[in-house]
């Protein structure tokens, strides 16, 4: 088995629109592997860019009054109140700023959330979807909605893993060296290493599980 292993899903619920692996293919950390649909979260991100526009021309604006209330008030024709009127305006564009700014964050991470990533550097075992079909990251869309989009594993961190008798489990240590035979190629052995000795026992089979990472 891999070490390293995962179903990749997506995050939001959608139609898969594109996917651009298939089994076999090779995918670096962080790869775009799959992509939901995605036009009402570009148009959500337009929209949100477009209010971050209009309210920098507004906080613009309040920044000019509010140096002209300054310079009046500096003359001393310009009540005290007409001054903080304009201070007030400034700051409250400002602040509007801000939120539209932050409104703008969270349409591009919701855009974001349309692409499927993969989480590490492995190979694609399975494909678990295909495009056009409706995917969400959790079974709540029912028994025809699909979760899992792919299937990856990292093969670079094959190991086996072995049910070792209790009787014998004490002559093994970690980092203990071994040698694995595979019944498909039992004339070729492979250099190993004990990773871990798992810290249960199979009650039924009276064993122990071992993970032997090959070399």
């Amino acid at each position: 088995v891999a070490r390293t292993k995962a179903a990749v899903s997506a995050r939001i619920a959608g139609q898969l629109v594109y996917l651009g692996v298939h089994e076999g293919s090779h995918v670096r950390s962080g790869e775009i592997v799959a992509r939901i649909t995605s036009d009402a979260y570009a148009a959500a991100t337009e929209a949100a860019n477009a209010e971050v526009e209009r309210v920098r021309v507004d906080l613009a604006q309040a920044k000019r009054e509010l140096e002209r209330a300054r310079a009046l008030r500096d003359q001393q024709v310009l009540a005290a109140r007409e001054f903080e009127d304009a201070q007030t305006r400034a700051d409250a564009a400002l602040a509007q700023l801000n939120s539209a700014l932050a409104q703008l964050k969270v349409a591009q991470a919701n855009l974001e959330n349309t692409n499927v990533r993969a989480p590490f550097e492995g190979t694609v075992l399975r494909k678990d979807a295909e495009v056009g079909e409706i995917v969400a990251p959790s079974a709540a869309g029912g028994g025809l909605t699909r979760t899992a989009i792919v299937t990856i594993a990292d093969l670079a961190t094959l190991e086996v893993e072995v049910d070792v008798n209790e009787a014998y489990i004490a002559q093994i240590r970690n980092g203990q060296d071994a040698r694995v035979t595979l019944d498909a190629y039992p004339d070729t052995s492979f250099q190993a290493r004990v990773r871990q000795i798992v810290p249960t026992a199979d009650r039924q089979k009276a064993t122990v599980l071992v993970k032997v990472s090959i070399l």
